[in-house]
């Protein structure tokens, strides 16, 4: 089974090879800021840009990747397919889970944005190295919105750990 990291790091040189536009969203940023906290799959926020969302299917099935389609609550259903397409994507499921069978693969959630909030969301990127590679991440003050917006138990501990960074960061800048 290849590292956690290594996958990752593989998967961004693929995305940033293809020229696609993302942004690592979720647990992998919180923990890259100091978050004491795990996570168990990279999240990544695309447009609404079919081409670049067709491109990035392709490429996690090039890595090995099925597909499960999750619904967050309070449609939780799964449903496995191979056949899900950028536009199923975008008209019916608010985020899909890529994941292999044996679970060897690091699962990758695709989340689409609609495009204004996602030329929001870049204005607010920061690019943090990551092993052999780097990944576009939101701020911390954006980090701390998304989050907010999705309000989680979890999201609410990241929150309150990630203002505590920020405070840090912001006294160490004046």
């Amino acid at each position: 089974m290849h590292s956690e990291q290594k996958q990752i790091e593989k998967l961004l040189r693929e995305l940033t090879k293809n020229n696609v536009s993302f942004v690592v969203v979720g647990g992998i940023p919180c923990i890259l800021y100091g978050v004491s906290r795990t996570t168990t799959d990279i999240d990544l926020m695309l447009s609404e840009y079919i081409p670049s969302l067709e491109t990035t299917i392709d490429i996690l099935r090039r890595l090995g990747y099925d597909i499960i389609c999750t619904c967050t609550p309070p449609y939780s259903f799964i449903m496995k397919t191979k056949n899900i397409t950028a536009d199923y994507i975008i008209s019916e499921m608010p985020a899909v889970r890529f994941a292999d069978s044996p679970d060897k693969l690091f699962p990758v959630d695709v989340s689409i944005v609609d495009l204004r909030l996602y030329r929001s969301l870049l204005k607010h990127t920061v690019i943090i190295p990551f092993g052999k590679s780097s990944m576009p991440c939101p701020d911390i003050e954006k980090l701390i919105s998304l989050k907010r917006a999705a309000g989680r138990p979890k999201d609410k501990e990241d929150i309150e750990e990630l203002k505590v960074i920020l405070r840090i960061l912001r006294t160490l800048r004046s």
